[in-house]
């Protein structure tokens, strides 16, 4: 029986829905927003319809151009590395908007997996070791139960027994042990697209019984009850979760509505690995050589006094020590329109602590990364510091290519 080939289709998000992809994909009304050309992508991810996957990757992942023209240019490591990104994201936060909608949401239990391989990739298959004894004498003498089974003996005035009992010990398979091989090697022959890992063990037989999900799970919880550390109650919540979720009804989806939070941590770990400094000529990245520790998401609520609810500072990416602060901004735009006030009063207000203050704003590009001006405070207003000297302000704008850190996210912590 001919086995019928996978098709591909590939968009941007922010980019234009095609009329195929409208065709043949069941769209939600969250997938797509209006613009004024029409209806644009709205999530990053995949929609996998039997023998058809659509693709949606980040802004500025390739050209428009090269989208449209080249789509054969996208393999299976380009669809690995999407997919990496988002369940590592994904495990890392949890995502979850004003009005408590998820911004991520997957109908295959992917994030247990990962959890379930974590642990085989750490201890190796679940066994309960069972301890008993045997006749030889290689091992440890068991004298309670070499005393009762066997036969003693007299030689040259000393009682001895014979043979000897030592304990012995093997590892035995239990039913935590068959859910693991059934999980892990369930999903990886499902979705070689995704995930290339390999384990030396096929699904167990009578698949049949791995339909019946109610008796799975029964059985799962009752197990939960009789295992005592934390990593095997661990696993068997995760086991519980994937046979739970692995045979929801419909199309199979990973999708992220809000992938800004993503670009966030991909640019906290590019800016840990790679950054080296910056001056008033702009930053220094080079590979590897990242030392600083940055906070994420650090805020300033002192900056506001009013009698109401006071506002706060938060920024992305933040720095200090006893002479610098760095004030760094992850933007997830498709262009940059105009001055960026936010990052303006931020710089303004918190240069006033004396320190010296760096600006910058991170954003995604196609392209090999760039560097360029966002804003120079003119020398007619530059204020002035404590010694009468007038305080330069720039902010700076640095496009870094995003498979590149897409690429850094995943292989530090995959």
């Amino acid at each position: 029986m001919t086995q019928t080939k996978t098709k591909f289709y590939f968009q941007m998000d922010g980019t234009l829905l095609s009329e195929e992809v409208k065709e043949k994909f069941s769209l939600e009304d969250r997938d797509w927003r209006s613009s004024k050309d029409g209806r644009v992508s709205n999530f990053v991810g995949f929609i996998i319809k039997r023998n058809k996957i659509l693709v949606s990757l980040p802004k500025h992942y390739c050209s428009e151009y090269n989208l449209k023209n080249h789509e054969n240019k996208f393999d299976n490591k380009d669809i690995r590395l999407l997919f990496k990104t988002l369940l590592k994201s994904n495990i890392e936060d949890q995502f979850t908007n004003f009005n408590g909608r998820e911004e991520y949401s997957s109908s295959y239990p992917f994030t247990a997996f990962y959890q379930i391989l974590d642990y085989y990739k750490r201890y190796g298959l679940y066994n309960e070791v069972e301890n008993y004894t045997k006749a030889g004498y290689d091992g440890k003498i068991v004298w309670k139960d070499t005393i009762k089974k066997s036969s003693p003996l007299i030689s040259n005035g000393n009682l001895l027994y014979v043979p000897f009992y030592v304990k012995k010990s093997k590892e035995n398979h239990t039913f935590l042990t068959e859910c693991m091989i059934y999980a892990l090697a369930y999903t990886i022959q499902m979705f070689p697209f995704f995930i290339d890992e390999k384990v030396p063990f096929s699904l167990p037989r009578n698949l049949e019984f791995w339909k019946k999900k109610d008796h799975i799970l029964n059985k799962l919880r009752k197990l939960k009850q009789e295992v005592f550390k934390d990593i095997h109650k661990k696993l068997v919540d995760n086991l519980i979760h994937f046979f739970d979720n692995k045979d929801k009804k419909g199309d199979i989806i990973i999708k992220h509505y809000k992938f800004e939070n993503v670009w966030e941590d991909l640019v906290q770990e590019y800016l840990e690995s790679n950054f080296k400094t910056i001056t008033n000529n702009g930053p220094q990245f080079e590979a590897g050589a990242g030392r600083l520790k940055f906070v994420a998401q650090k805020s300033f609520n002192d900056v506001d006094c009013s009698n109401k609810q006071g506002y706060e500072f938060r920024l992305d990416h933040y720095y200090s020590d006893n002479q610098k602060q760095y004030i760094f901004d992850s933007k997830y735009y498709q262009s940059i329109t105009g001055i960026n006030y936010k990052q303006l009063s931020y710089h303004m207000v918190l240069q006033n602590n004396g320190l010296e203050t760096y600006s910058m704003l991170i954003l995604p590009t196609e392209k090999e990364d760039y560097l360029r001006k966002h804003f120079d405070l003119s020398p007619l207003y530059q204020p002035l510091d404590s010694d009468d000297n007038k305080q330069s302000l720039v902010i700076w704008e640095y496009y870094v290519n995003i498979k590149k850190a897409m690429m850094d996210f995943a292989k530090y912590h995959f």
